[in-house]
């Protein structure tokens, strides 16, 4: 799902030029309104929200994901009625990609699990965190850090984002980033862009390159392709061109006055400074809202989207939807309940659900991925926020924390399993086909796929209580407990169990020992041998997993020329060791 909101992500205010109106929130969902002047600095606007939220922020973080520090805000590029994030200074930093986690302590290292190649062993990079991370982004397979001196490191798969060695003397004084599936892009400071990863997801802008070396205040971007809007309103885009990066089609209308721009997988959409609308990509999966373009005029609140359609919050408060009618991009059915008060929009993979002022839901779209208004529990009014999986919707209650689920079973559309405790919940995560719940007593309830985080197994006697925070991948959760101890479960395939870094693991077979994974840094092995001995690395590990070995060295690439660490030196270094906590392997601080 991806929501966006304008420049205003509430109503505009027209009548005040000289002040910015916003709201800052905390990752509890704590929040409060700011009233500043335009050409404030961030630390005057970090020193009244402190004042409005009763904490101390150590930093701003923008919507589009820009750390603020050392600016005004104008120069930051924040406009009325934004939504800036505050970040404390005990607050769990932890994030992650499609199959890994990469986490921040206290002390700002960084450490990482999960899929190997794909962003879980970052120990090649390691001795380079030598000033403190901002914030990471992800593509599917890969990270990129940007460190509070504006550089950006990255590892994971080479090819979609994990070796920016190609570009690296470009990326300083980096303020954002921006990824997509399979490649990531950099805003510098005066509005310069910079790609690397994949070609065929737009690490390639030799095509629009001479647009894109000043002025740019936005990027946005599909799985494949990205766009680009400058401070003039013009709009530039790039990459895969049959999921937004040909714009030919509405050339005319991204020429000047385009507001903000907002995306799902296949298609753009930009706002226009009159409301009208432009939309472009995959025409059959939001790429064409002129059946709806009359009823956009009335003005956009709220931008969802789900992987066919999109559906917006008018300035009157109703929904229009557009995109793939079966997957969302029809309300026909539910028209009349969409035609006012509406609050927000959640989104699966193909459907929608609106919360009203009155804590109703409406739901639409695909029935089997929670579109189904008759297959939705009652939820009496009583609905505070809504959470998703690709295939199911879970509602939780504004009086008791309970919590109403529907759509796909096994995607965690049924929670009658668990029923009888959710209840006290203030949060849930969900990956793609689990939900996880956390409720005011620390301890967390999971339903959904046992492969994708629905069973906590051997973790469940530590879930009981003292958890803080929950985070997932696509297939596997991970739980920070206030000791500072982390637990992750789910399919391995996405992050979980967890595993030490960077270990190699052995299993024993009836045909005898081998090697069960073989795991070198890609991103390592890009810069230093080229793709080609990525190559064979490959073909080794297809002859290694195909016959028993009786003798296999863990701590060798069989690839370098030179000798590395051996795990144990790494380990030794590490500000974290793996040890087993009443029966679960956990992570523990030193």
């Amino acid at each position: 799902m991806a929501v966006a909101r304008g420049p205003s992500g509430q109503r505009r205010r027209k009548s005040d030029t000289k002040h910015l109106h916003l709201q800052v929130v905390l990752i509890s969902g704590q929040c409060a309104d700011l009233t500043i002047r335009c050409d404030a600095r961030v630390s005057e606007a970090k020193a009244e929200a402190a004042v409005a939220l009763g904490v101390v922020a150590t930093s701003l973080i923008s919507d589009t994901g820009c750390l603020l520090d050392h600016m005004t805000l104008a120069e930051a590029g924040v406009k009325d009625g934004d939504i800036l994030a505050a970040q404390l200074a005990d607050e769990v930093r932890l994030y992650t990609n499609r199959g890994a986690f990469a986490y921040i302590n206290p002390d700002g290292d960084i450490l990482t699990w999960g899929d190997p190649e794909g962003g879980g062993d970052s120990r090649f990079v390691q001795h380079l965190f030598q000033c403190q991370v901002a914030t990471i982004l992800s593509t599917d397979t890969a990270f990129a850090a940007l460190l509070h001196d504006g550089r950006v490191l990255t590892w994971g798969d080479p090819l979609a984002g994990g070796d920016c060695s190609a570009v690296e003397s470009q990326l300083v004084e980096v303020t954002r980033i921006v990824g997509n599936r399979g490649a990531f892009a950099a805003l510098r400071r005066g509005g310069g862009v910079v790609v690397w990863g994949h070609q065929a997801y737009g690490a390639d802008t030799a095509a629009v390159r001479e647009h894109l070396h000043s002025g740019v205040v936005q990027i946005c971007s599909t799985g494949s392709a990205f766009a680009a809007l400058k401070a003039d309103g013009h709009v530039v885009t790039w990459g895969n061109a049959a999921a937004g990066g040909d714009s030919r089609y509405v050339y005319d209308q991204l020429q000047r006055d385009v507001s903000y721009l907002a995306s799902n997988e296949h298609a753009f959409v930009a706002v226009r400074r009159d409301g009208t609308v432009a939309t472009w990509g995959d025409p059959a999966r939001g790429g064409d809202c002129s059946s709806v373009a009359s009823k956009l005029k009335q003005g956009i609140k709220m931008i969802c989207s789900n992987s066919v359609a999109f559906a917006v919050v008018l300035e009157n408060s109703s929904v229009v939807s557009w995109g793939l009618s079966s997957g969302g991009g029809s309300t026909r059915q539910v028209q009349a309940q969409l035609r006012s008060k509406v609050l927000k929009i959640y989104a699966t993979s193909q459907a929608f659900t609106a919360l009203k002022e009155s804590g109703n839901v409406i739901s639409w779209g695909l029935e089997s991925d929670g579109g189904d208004i008759l297959a939705r529990p009652e939820d009496r009014g009583e609905v505070d926020r809504i959470f998703c999986t690709d295939h199911a919707f879970a509602a939780l209650t504004r009086r008791d924390g309970r919590v109403n689920c529907w759509g796909a079973k096994e995607s965690g559309g049924d929670c009658s399993a668990v029923s009888s405790q959710l209840h006290g919940i203030y949060h849930i995560c969900g990956t793609r086909h689990a939900f996880a719940a956390l409720r005011h007593d620390g301890s967390v309830v999971t339903w959904g796929s046992p492969a994708s985080g629905g069973d906590s197994g051997s973790c469940t006697p530590q879930l009981q209580g003292g958890v803080l925070r929950l985070f997932a991948t696509r297939l596997a959760f991970a739980a920070v407990k206030r000791d500072g101890t982390i637990l992750t479960w789910g399919g391995r395939d996405g992050g979980g169990p967890i595993r030490p870094p960077q270990r190699q693991a052995l299993t024993r077979t009836e045909s005898g020992l081998k090697v069960a994974k073989i795991a070198f840094n890609t991103r390592s092995r890009a810069s230093k041998f080229g793709l080609d001995r990525i190559a064979k690395q490959k073909r080794l590990e297809r002859e290694l997993k195909a016959g028993p070995m009786t003798a296999v060295s863990l701590d060798a690439d069989p690839l370098a020329d030179a000798p590395k660490p051996t795990m144990a030196q790494l380990e030794a270094k590490a500000p974290w060791c793996f040890g087993t906590v009443d029966g679960t392997r956990s992570l523990i601080r030193r």
